[in-house]
C-alpha cells in the first residue's frame, strides 16, 4: 500500500467520529408545540389580513372538481385542511394576523391569495417576505 492511500484511509478514520458527534439535527414536533399562545404573544408588528385577502384551501372540494366524484370517506382524513388565521389579538381589529399552517404532525395545510382583493406579490417589483 502506498503512501498516499494510507494517508487517505487515517484521515477518513478519525474524520468519521467527528461527522457523527457534529452532525445533529433538531427535529420538533408541531404537537409538542405548547407555547402557541406565548408566540402569538411576543409576535412582531406585521400585517392584518381580514379572512377574504386569504382563501383557505378547500381539499374536499378540489378533489371532486378533479375526479368529478366526491372523495371516499377512507380518504376524508387526507383531506383535511388545518390552517388558520389568526389575530394576534382578537380585541383589536388592526392587530397583526398570524397564519398556523398545522399544529400537529401528519397534518396538511394550504392558503391561497386572493387575487381578486389584489392580495398578491407583483413579480415585475422588488419584493421581500419572511416566515
Amino acid at each position: 500500500m502506498n503512501k498516499k492511500i494510507a494517508h487517505i484511509i487515517v484521515f477518513f478514520i478519525f474524520s468519521l467520529p467527528i461527522i457523527v458527534i457534529f452532525n445533529t439535527q433538531q427535529i420538533i414536533d408541531a404537537a409538542e408545540n405548547k407555547d402557541f399562545e406565548q408566540a402569538l404573544k411576543t409576535a412582531p408588528k406585521g400585517l392584518h389580513w381580514d379572512n377574504a385577502s386569504f382563501s383557505i384551501a378547500d381539499f374536499k372540494q378540489a378533489a371532486i372538481n378533479r375526479y368529478g366524484k366526491a372523495p371516499s370517506p377512507d380518504d376524508s382524513l387526507n383531506l383535511t385542511n388545518n390552517a388558520k388565521i389568526f389575530d394576534v389579538d382578537p380585541t383589536d381589529p388592526e392587530s397583526t394576523s398570524v397564519i398556523e399552517m398545522t399544529n400537529a404532525g401528519h397534518q396538511t395545510g394550504a392558503v391561497w391569495s386572493n387575487m381578486n382583493n389584489e392580495n398578491y406579490f407583483d413579480i415585475s417589483k422588488d419584493q421581500t417576505a419572511s416566515m
